[in-house]
């Protein structure tokens, strides 16, 4: 099994649906055969204050810093994804101001081997 994990183009940004009060936390994208991930910084952020949703192929990502020692921030950033993930499937971890989302790909779009037979 391969477990190379390769950082893909963020060609998601395109569609992207912004609020003019919100910042858009850097994000960078990998790709492995059997998921997608997705790292987000989020400095100050309390886990609590953090949503991520998916709503049909559309990725949310919020969250709200404390403001302790700095100015509070929101953070906003959506991003189309391809059709047919299991909202239950897709888990996300915040760790020292950092957000990862994991986004399984459904079995459909995981690459398979075909058997050839010879006649």
């Amino acid at each position: 099994m391969n477990t190379e994990i390769r950082k893909t183009e963020d060609n998601a940004q395109s569609p992207e649906v912004t609020q003019p009060d919100a910042y858009l936390p850097p994000v960078d994208i990998f790709e492995s055969p059997d998921e997608y991930l997705l790292v987000a910084d989020m400095p100050g952020v309390e886990p609590s204050k953090i949503s991520v949703r998916l709503d049909q192929d559309t990725l949310v990502v919020e969250g709200e810093s404390t403001g302790v020692g700095f100015e509070p921030v929101r953070y906003r950033r959506a991003f189309r994804v391809m059709r047919g993930l299991e909202p239950e499937a897709v888990k996300a971890d915040y760790k020292v101001g950092v957000l990862t989302v994991h986004l399984p790909k459904p079995p459909s779009h995981k690459p398979r081997r075909i058997t050839v037979t010879a006649s």
